[in-house]
């Protein structure tokens, strides 16, 4: 083999190596014009919301100058997508988001609360989420606030059987933890919305800043919420 073309195979390498991770697999800052119902995905994903009254609004958001509404007088509304970069399987993975909470809703499911290989986060009463898996719910042992934004963080650690599991974090505090060998298959994500009853019970306030990360914990321990917008990495 000629010294030119291992020299050039060698750079090819190096420049692989050096090519950075991206994390990212879904991020929507729900920016656009008032009314729309586009909702942008920085990674080019196509999400489709569902129900008449969802729509960019700028009557609540985080950051930037909108954020995506949800609501219905009656029937499903959820903005949904479905890709295989959400298939996280045992790997480690995060979701956050920010949600507008005014009522006992589901706030968000991937594939559905009672599918095997899924999950979903629930508003309670007692202004406690619910994290649900199989059937299976753990209460947090923290509160959310009503009619504000709340950040939530949904994390799995990615560990061995035995050690494996997901933590919900509400506005930067530890929640709750659910220890149980998660597998997740799904690969259907459901914003506002649970995928097994997808017309009750069914969100109905804000969301802004939704993004999901795979082969990551973005956050191992209590931390401050984010004071900007995400960038893809």
């Amino acid at each position: 083999m000629c010294l030119k073309r291992i020299a050039n195979m060698i750079i090819e390498t190096m420049g692989r190596r050096r090519a950075p991770i991206t994390y990212t697999k879904s991020l929507l800052h729900f920016e656009g014009d008032v009314g729309s119902t586009t909702m942008t995905d920085e990674t080019g994903k196509t999400w489709t919301p569902y129900g008449a009254y969802t729509y960019i609004s700028d009557a609540v958001y985080k950051f930037g100058s909108a954020s995506a509404r949800i609501s219905a007088p009656s029937g499903a509304r959820y903005i949904y997508c479905s890709h295989d970069d959400f298939l996280y399987g045992t790997d480690s993975f995060t979701i956050d988001f920010w949600i507008y909470i005014n009522a006992t809703f589901y706030l968000f499911s991937q594939g559905g609360i009672a599918v095997s290989g899924g999950f979903g986060i629930q508003s309670g009463s007692g202004n406690k989420l619910i994290f649900w898996h199989d059937n299976v719910s753990t209460i947090t042992s923290i509160t959310y606030t009503y009619n504000t934004l709340n950040h939530i963080a949904i994390i799995g650690n990615g560990a061995s059987d035995g050690n494996r599991n997901i933590k919900v974090y509400l506005n930067g505090v530890l929640g709750l933890t659910s220890t149980y060998d998660y597998n997740i298959t799904n690969t259907n994500i459901y914003i506002g919305a649970n995928g097994d009853y997808i017309v009750s019970l069914v969100y109905s306030g804000y969301v802004d800043e939704f993004r999901c990360s795979k082969g990551i914990e973005r956050w191992t321990s209590d931390f401050t919420p984010p004071t900007s917008a995400y960038t893809l990495d």
